[in-house]
């Protein structure tokens, strides 16, 4: 049996936040209201909007804030935060 959470936290892992983003979806993560799952769930949004926000992927910043339900603002305010200073030389 696989898990979404397991399979999403893997692609994570390696890098691929494009996969991370499309397991995003559940069905478990999205359909249980369980304390560890709610708890899961909590990290994924993290993890993922840290991810996201590293790729330097503008449009990737915001497939995430619509789907963790995250201020698309607050993202792009990190991804300024993250992105920017690097580029200035």
């Amino acid at each position: 049996m696989t898990v979404d959470a397991v399979e999403l936290l893997e692609a994570l892992h390696i890098g691929d936040v494009h996969t991370a983003l499309r397991l995003y979806g559940g069905p478990l993560l999205v359909n249980s209201h369980t304390r560890a799952i709610i708890e899961t769930r909590a990290r994924i949004d993290r993890e993922l909007t840290e991810a996201a926000i590293a790729s330097g992927d503008d449009a990737l910043v915001r497939q995430v804030a619509w789907k963790a339900g995250n201020s698309e603002r607050g993202l792009v305010h990190g991804l300024s935060e993250r992105v920017l200073p690097r580029t200035r030389s």
